[in-house]
């Protein structure tokens, strides 16, 4: 581990220099051996709105990179060549010596500072800090932040040198020559005669320098300066996010009550605005909405124990931005609960908590029901804990994987207003003891086509999971049935006329006059029209496209949008038999199964079960053709989706021929059947059908004619 240590600070200290060939060698080498650290190390990794990060500076590890001036001094007088030449060395070995006074850590202190600088459109701005250490609060926003290790020019710097030695020992002191010494000049003092003894030199060249001091300071140079991020030597500090979006718009535990003004419509997509979602980092935030519908068995409780659905595509909306999300909602009249998840681009997951605040570590910015371990993530730089909910994302907001999001782990929880726009959709029966066949107003749909929302209530004694859907099959099944993609496809004949037709009060103004291609007389288009777009209403078809906004003229839709229209008066050309007795039986059905107020708007903590959907109607039949006149009546029953049968025999066939007026129909005493349905949002679908009786007689006597011939 040690090798691979000085492995990486050579590499580093080479990548230094290559980076930075023209900067002060020994400027360089000071910067490098200076370690830059804090009482937390160096690099510093953590999070927002941690405690500050203290004693940042240089630490002190290259003093041999100094020498003072009495160092020099020390060499005024004639050294050895070998002497001198290790000073020389010494000073050429860090690529040259700083000169100093008063010690090598005052140098420092002079000298080194940091730069907090940032690039601004291609120029470099400088933030100087020079008195270390330096503590740095993080403050509360995710962030990365860099100092940059400096050191100011123009200080003495000795430079590598390679002087040679200037004199011989012999000549200046002889105490330096080297063996054998010199020998001086001798005189004989016992010798009659004088006998002078010459002296002897063996130092045939330089070898010592005489005030290398001198040559030294000579020589002095200024130090280079080391600026912005030439030195390679950073102390980084990274602050990750861990503070989740936050939805503004609570009101304590609660999400706001939408939709007061603009409520979301059955079976439509809704946009619904008015809640804002901010984070402290992210420009753009990604949400779920997650509904608690009431669908299919729903427990008298609702609100505690609601089926909980995230609603997809998930959005991405601008952060500070009102918050637009796009709802479908369920079969359900009054309201229904929803909330919110929103998660940041780090993937922060803020599970529909209203709680969340900024700057609070210590409760875990107050989560609701924190997990295990994370009730406080603490402010400690290396030991604090970042947000405990994450999701993963790939290269965009919304690559979520939605198995992520479990809506039921949702913290807090808001009321969403729903209205009924949907009209009880009506079929009237016709089934002839005689034959057993049947004839339906309007088309029928097939019962796999139809979408029938199930009441908990219906029937509940029977075991049927779905009995509203099962008594619709066994309703339009049989013999006689005319299915809507029958006549779409024209594999039967068109069997009514339409007199008269209005539209629905929730109709969108703009449509309300195509219904009128609906009425006869109609040309070739209008046929193709009826046949596609007469026909029961779907609940599942969105009045509204996928941005909320109302779908006006597409003739694709129009039919399963609005169904038969409001009101409608029309004429059953396919004619029932005279004399021959007829059970008569209405089925009425809504889309809304469910209330969750009551009629006066008050919000109910127990859910109000709506077993057909239907209120309130009735069934009104009339045969003012024969003597003495018929007349029936009965009030639907909202607990049954069949009515029960009535029992009739025109007795009086219809005269011929037809009118695009009512009143040709009334004058002429054609028997008629009315029936009105009214849901519990006050919505009613009527229907009155006028009956051509076929005149059966003089077919019956011929055949009897036929049977005494062959007799």
């Amino acid at each position: 581990m040690k090798i691979i240590r000085l492995f990486f600070v050579v590499l580093s200290f080479f990548l230094i220099l290559v980076g930075n060939a023209d900067a002060d060698p020994l400027s360089l080498r000071i910067i490098s051996e200076c370690g830059f650290t804090s009482d937390f190390g160096n690099p510093v990794e953590s999070y927002e709105d941690v405690d500050k990060i203290t004693n940042i500076g240089p630490r002190l590890t290259g003093s041999e990179l100094a020498i003072s001036r009495y160092d020099i001094n020390a060499f005024n007088i004639p050294v050895k060549d070998e002497t001198g030449k290790a000073l020389l060395s010494k000073i050429s070995s860090t690529d040259g010596r700083v000169l100093f006074d008063h010690g090598f850590g005052v140098f420092l202190k002079r000298n080194l500072y940091a730069e907090a600088g940032y690039m601004d459109e291609g120029v470099w701005k400088v933030k100087v800090l020079s008195d270390f250490p330096i503590d740095y609060d993080p403050g509360n926003k995710p962030h990365k932040k860099e100092y940059f290790l400096c050191l100011k020019g123009d200080w003495p710097k000795i430079p590598p040198l390679d002087f040679d030695p200037d004199a011989k020992s012999c000549d200046v002191n002889r105490a330096l020559c080297d063996y054998p010494p010199c020998i001086k000049k001798k005189k004989s003092r016992f010798s009659p005669f004088p006998v002078i003894q010459p002296e002897e030199h063996h130092q045939p060249t330089n070898n010592v320098f005489t005030n290398l001091a001198s040559q030294i300071m000579g020589a002095i140079t200024s130090g280079g300066a080391i600026e912005h991020k030439s030195s390679g030597i950073t102390f980084s500090m990274t602050f990750r996010d861990r503070t989740p979006p936050r939805i503004i718009g609570c009101v304590g535990d609660d999400f706001p009550e939408l939709g007061k003004d603009k409520p979301a419509k059955t079976g439509d997509w809704h946009k619904i605005e008015g809640l804002k979602i901010v984070d402290n980092d992210s420009k753009k935030v990604g949400t779920c909405l997650c509904l608690g519908k009431i669908d299919a068995y729903p427990d008298p409780d609702w609100m505690n124990n609601s089926e909980w659905v995230k609603e997809e595509p998930f959005r991405e909306v601008e952060k500070d931005a009102d918050a637009q999300y796009i709802i479908m909602p369920n079969s359900c009249h009054g309201y229904m609960q929803y909330s919110i998840f929103a998660w940041d681009k780090n993937g922060l997951l803020n599970p529909g908590d209203p709680h969340i605040i900024e700057d609070k570590p210590e409760c875990c910015y107050g989560l609701k029901k924190p997990p295990t371990g994370f009730a406080n993530l603490g402010r400690e730089p290396l030991t604090a804990l970042g947000w405990p909910l994450t999701l993963p994302l790939g290269d965009s907001l919304l690559s979520v994987d939605p198995k992520l999001i479990d809506p039921d782990q949702k913290r807090g929880t808001g009321l969403l207003n729903i209205v009924d726009n949907d009209l009880p959709n009506i079929v009237i029966k016709f089934t002839s003891v005689k034959d057993g066949k049947s004839t339906m107003f309007p088309p029928v749909i097939q019962p796999l086509e139809l979408p029938i929302f199930t009441s908990s209530e219906y029937k509940k004694d029977s075991g049927v999971a779905d009995a509203n859907a099962k008594d619709y099959e066994d309703f339009v099944g049989g013999a006689g049935a005319v299915f809507t993609n029958d006549l779409v496809d024209k594999t039967a004949s068109l069997f009514f006329k339409v007199l008269e037709i209005l539209p629905s009060p929730v109709m969108e103004p703009e449509e309300a006059g195509l219904l009128n291609r609906i009425k006869f007389p109609a040309n070739e288009d209008d046929m193709d029209f009826i046949r596609k777009c007469f026909r029961l209403e779907d609940y599942k078809e969105s009045d509204t496209d996928i941005n909320g906004a109302p779908i006006i003229g597409n003739l694709d839709t129009f039919g399963k949008r609005n169904g038969i229209g409001g009101e409608v008066t029309a004429v059953l050309e396919s004619p029932l038999q005279e004399d021959v007795e007829y059970l008569v039986s209405v089925w009425t059905d809504d889309n809304v199964k469910w209330a969750t107020k009551d009629e006066s708007g008050k919000l109910l903590t127990t859910i109000l079960a709506l077993p057909t959907g239907i209120n309130g109607g009735e069934i009104n039949l009339s045969i003012p053709n024969q003597l003495p006149p018929v007349s029936q009546k009965m009030v639907i029953d909202k607990t049954r989706a069949v009515s029960s049968e009535m029992r009739v025999v025109f007795r009086e066939p219809t005269p011929p021929g037809g009118s695009g007026n009512v009143s040709f129909y009334h004058d002429r005493k054609f028997p008629f059947i009315e029936v009105c349905a009214t849901d519990f949002a006050g919505l009613t679908r009527k229907i009155k059908l006028f009956i051509r009786v076929s005149n059966e007689n003089p077919n019956i006597r011929i055949l009897e004619r036929q049977h005494e011939k062959h007799d």
